[in-house]
């Protein structure tokens, strides 16, 4: 019923001692060399009687110990406050959390149980008397109550080497809440309000004073309000501080504050006194380097790469850079397409529940799509089937079951052949995109074909034979059955190709790529521009029908690429502090610092989304648009 767990028989208890302040038994010191067993386990905790989403298992090693209780480790991050520090042992996880100057990161067993990561909080929540119990699948967690004693506003930290005049960096804040003790807080969202408490944007000359947008972000925290520490603000909405609200009967409090787009707040705990720190910044990122898992490793930090027009006032060219390296050789690692939808080729969803609802361990936004028709438009070919087509020779990314990756531009060919030997050729198979001719369509595509022009005529083809002639005009757009052995051969534009192929004609369909090398990958995925090929960048963005302006557009942008030793690159670029997004140029240039060889764009601006372990790394989830299709990163073969 349960997966195996990873490297659980290699796993030794090594430390007897967390932290000189905290005083953890390590826990991974109840762990053994015994594989693990799962007692319990569910997708719902109830904290301080408030229901949120996130994955946690109860198990023991053997009968003679005691259970032991994980929680899902992004999701400790995101819900309740721990940082993961980087690590090069995914078995042994460092966290963060209300640690002072002088003592040792607190280190949490780490283990995966597909498709997620869980931490052992057992020995942390003991000594930290949390109440833990299980009633059917929920885990229950109740902490003691706690106050926060003071919030205050200081000056941002002068620290950063961004160009901001003095009077634009007088305008924000660093938020301290003090706090009488620990407390479990959720990591900063964008509150549920208007997308922007002002409508004036960011001025484009750094010097400039003028207020930018504001977007107002929200931060709880496991604790309630002493009136007291509200009465230094005159008015509760001085900037950056925007509202309190003060959930008394569940312990909780949340702050909302005001953040300028494209900033985000840090936060950072301390103890003696027990304090969290806000601060809201352009450069925001914090490094990473964790190996989640073997043959996965979670990297973020800044690149910068040379400004190719220089001024005196020229923002430094650094992107805030997320990104996933994976070896696909790894045991139990493998790769696919992912789709929004299981049964239709046609629909959208975002990324964060196309990747959970696929049991992903990781995933990135992958090719384009027709935001009216919501059809595909490039190439997904998974287990040797064509999902959709390749068009307009662009680039695209193929692997194999054994780990092997290419990356080079795509063209398909059909051809559908009489039995008196006429020939046609046929546009695309299984695609949204359009054109004047012949397409064909499979069960493939679904159980269904919807005509997307307003004249169109559908033949069905059954055993090499065309048996039906349906012809489809609007307003009435009735759909087109597809059997699993059937295919359509769906005419536009050319009616006089209908009559010369009349039903009872026997046909057969020969195809093949280019380069032929294609066919030997069984998993496809296109998007476009490719970037690099040997090492050397070979945009060429007008061989694959985009527009230099596409090409020179500044925006966020995701790609994949492959490195020297044959590790997956999935990588998620956003906008340089106080600036805009990378071009395709600049994109390719930041592939070849992070060591690629080869690397293909993919589909991006609100599309760009990078996922792990059921959260997304690299932004807000309620800003990431829906997607058709993405790129999809699992801990056990498919079956």
């Amino acid at each position: 019923m349960f997966q195996s767990f990873w490297r659980l028989t290699q796993y030794i208890a090594i430390c007897t001692v967390l932290s000189v302040l905290f005083g953890f038994e390590n826990s991974s010191s109840q762990a053994s060399q015994s594989p693990l067993k799962i007692i319990r386990q569910g997708s719902l905790i109830e904290l301080n009687n408030q229901e949120v989403d996130l994955a946690w298992v109860q198990w023991q090693s053997t009968e003679a110990q005691p259970l032991r209780v994980g929680i899902r480790d992004l999701g400790l991050m995101r819900l309740l406050g721990l940082d993961l520090l980087n690590t090069n042992d995914s078995a042994q996880q460092p966290v963060e959390w209300f640690s002072s100057a002088d003592s040792s990161p607190l280190t949490l067993f780490a283990f995966y149980h597909s498709p997620n990561r869980y931490l052992d909080v057992t020995a942390f929540a003991q000594k930290g008397q949390w109440d833990l119990s299980v009633v059917g699948t929920r885990l229950k967690i109740v902490t003691p109550p706690a106050t926060i004693k003071a919030i205050q506003q200081h000056p941002l930290s002068p620290s950063t080497n961004l160009p901001i005049s003095p009077e634009l960096l007088a305008a924000y804040r660093t938020l301290q809440i003090e706090l009488d003790q620990r407390v479990l807080w959720e990591h900063p969202q964008i509150a549920p309000q208007p997308a922007t408490v002002t409508s004036k944007p960011l001025p484009d000359d750094p010097n400039s004073p003028s207020s930018p947008a504001l977007t107002p972000w929200m931060i709880r925290l496991a604790a309630q309000l002493d009136p007291a520490a509200i009465a230094p603000f005159s008015s509760l909405s001085e900037r950056p501080l925007d509202g309190l609200e003060q959930v008394s009967d569940r312990h909780q409090t949340t702050l909302t504050f005001n953040v300028p787009v494209g900033w985000r707040p840090v936060v950072s705990t301390f103890s003696d006194p027990h304090r969290l720190l806000i601060d809201i910044r352009p450069d925001f990122l914090v490094e990473r380097n964790i190996l989640w898992m073997p043959g996965l490793r979670w990297r973020q930090q800044y690149i910068e790469i040379p400004n190719s027009q220089p001024t005196a006032s020229s923002l430094p060219n650094r992107f805030p850079v997320f990104w996933l390296e994976i070896d696909l050789t790894a045991p139990q690692l493998s790769l696919k397409p992912i789709l929004s939808r299981n049964t239709s080729r046609v629909g959208l969803a975002p990324l964060l529940k196309t990747a959970s609802r696929s049991q992903a361990l990781a995933a990135i936004n992958g090719g384009f799509f027709n935001r009216n028709t919501l059809f595909p438009l490039g190439a997904i070919r998974r287990q040797g089937r064509w999902l959709s087509s390749p068009i307009l020779n662009r680039g695209a990314i193929g692997w194999t079951d054994q780990g092997e990756i290419y990356l080079d531009r795509l063209t398909r060919f059909e051809t559908l052949i009489t039995a008196t030997g006429n020939r046609f050729p046929i546009q695309h198979l299984n695609s949204g995109y359009v054109e004047a001719g012949i397409s064909r369509y499979t069960s493939d595509w679904g159980s269904t074909y919807f005509p997307v022009l307003d004249r169109e005529w559908a033949m069905i083809t059954r055993n090499h034979r065309i048996i039906e002639h349906l012809f489809r005009e609007r307003p009435i757009k009735l759909p087109v059955p597809i059997l699993d052995d059937d295919y359509l051969l769906v005419v536009r534009n050319h009616k006089e190709k209908v009559t010369q192929l009349p039903i009872g004609t026997e046909v057969k369909i020969e195809s093949q790529t280019d380069p032929p090398i294609w066919e030997t990958y069984p998993q496809i995925l296109a998007a476009g521009p490719l970037l690099l090929q040997s090492g050397e960048i070979v945009l060429d963005a007008p061989s694959e029908r985009f527009s230099e302006a596409f090409s020179n557009q500044q925006a966020i942008r995701s790609a994949v690429g492959r490195t020297p030793d044959n590790k997956l690159l999935l990588v998620a670029v956003h906008n340089r502090p106080l600036g805009s997004g990378p071009n395709l140029t600049e994109l390719a240039q930041i592939l070849q610092k992070l060591g690629a060889v080869e690397a293909l764009n993919l589909d991006g601006g609100s599309s760009t989304s990078l996922y792990l372990g059921g959260e997304l790394i690299d932004r807000p989830a309620q800003t990431a648009a829906p997607i058709h299709n993405g790129l999809g990163v699992f801990g056990q073969p498919e079956i």
